[in-house]
């Protein structure tokens, strides 16, 4: 449910930290809502960040099962329960949701949507005290530590965008690797097996749930292996 906003301008007045460490000492709950360059949310719980979502970026649903941290069939479940007015966190967890994965899927997704917030454009924003998420507050995230871990992400961005511009582009195996043998972890593994030279970066995003600059990173490392390229 959406009040009234309090305060409203753009990131490039109010850069997102200033504008979320105001927001922690004015009021501990409620919803900062962004439009124009980059559009999505973030949810605040005690002065916490409980989510953030940004809207070209893989939903919570789509995250939460792609980590394998609830079945679908637990999800819907849990949505269930929060249409009937439980915090979606808790009804997860009793849902059969393992609270770790369910931790790293919700830390994946703020931290995705904030490195979108933090890339330079014209992203107003919204704020809205007293309102919040279906998600609840059982887990929540200091801002200073998803705000660092997004800046990261923008340097490393610059030298991914690189190799993989959009992701648009369509990746294929390569004939031979760059170096006599590879290792390939688990993770990096379900995106490997989804390169097929048709489907394009955002198609592997879609399938597996994670965030863009997961998949990129991974592909970036794929294709310095010389495991992967891009088709033509």
């Amino acid at each position: 449910m959406s009040g009234p906003a309090a305060l409203t301008g753009t990131l490039s007045d109010l850069p997102l930290v200033d504008l979320l460490a105001w927001v922690g000492r004015a009021n501990p709950l409620g919803m900062v809502e962004l439009s124009g360059g980059a559009v999505g949310s973030i949810a605040l719980v005690d002065g916490r960040i409980a989510l953030a979502t940004a809207d070209d970026g893989p939903t919570l649903a789509q995250m939460v099962i792609g980590s394998a941290a609830v079945s679908a069939e637990g999800w819907d479940r849990a949505q269930a329960a929060a249409r009937g007015g439980r915090d979606l966190a808790d009804a997860l967890v009793d849902a059969g949701a393992d609270p770790d994965l369910l931790v790293g899927a919700l830390r994946e997704q703020t931290v995705g949507a904030l490195f979108e917030f933090l890339v330079p454009g014209e992203t107003a924003f919204a704020y809205r005290p007293g309102t919040s998420h279906e998600l609840g507050g059982r887990f929540a995230f200091d801002p200073a530590d998803v705000i660092d871990e997004a800046q990261a992400r923008v340097g490393a961005w610059k030298v991914i965008a690189e190799a993989i511009p959009s992701t648009s582009v369509v990746m294929r195996l390569t004939h031979q690797l760059g170096t006599p043998t590879i290792t390939i972890a688990a993770e990096d593994w379900r995106i490997l097996a989804l390169v097929d030279g048709r489907s394009s970066v955002a198609d592997i995003i879609g399938s597996l749930g994670m965030s863009a600059f997961a998949v990129c990173g991974v592909l970036h490392r794929l294709m310095t292996a010389g495991a992967v390229e891009a088709t033509p």
